[in-house]
């Protein structure tokens, strides 16, 4: 880990299991974001957006043919807190 990233610690409460591992925190970011292989690998199940989220390149313009169209609900433990939160899926890659 690099030193000038900051990691909260948390616990994920899926269905067979409860996982320990850290989220990165970006305090720049306007959503909560999963990669679709980790929600994938956690069988997380997916919802569907009211509407779909265009992506965006780092210009603003966007990228023609794709959007993020799924979400799911994450269950955590944050330093002793049940936190239930909406997440974003997207391919993070």
């Amino acid at each position: 880990m690099q030193s000038n990233t900051l990691y909260l610690p948390l616990k994920v409460h899926l269905p067979e299991r409860t996982v320990d591992t850290l989220a990165l925190l970006d305090s720049g970011a306007g959503t909560n974001l999963i990669d679709q292989d980790l929600a994938n690998e956690w069988k997380l199940p997916r919802r569907k957006l009211p509407k779909p989220l265009a992506i965006r390149n780092g210009d603003g313009s966007v990228v023609e043919n794709t959007s993020i169209t799924d979400y799911v609900v994450i269950e955590t433990t944050v330093y002793g807190k049940q936190i239930k939160t909406n997440v974003i899926v997207a391919n993070l890659g």
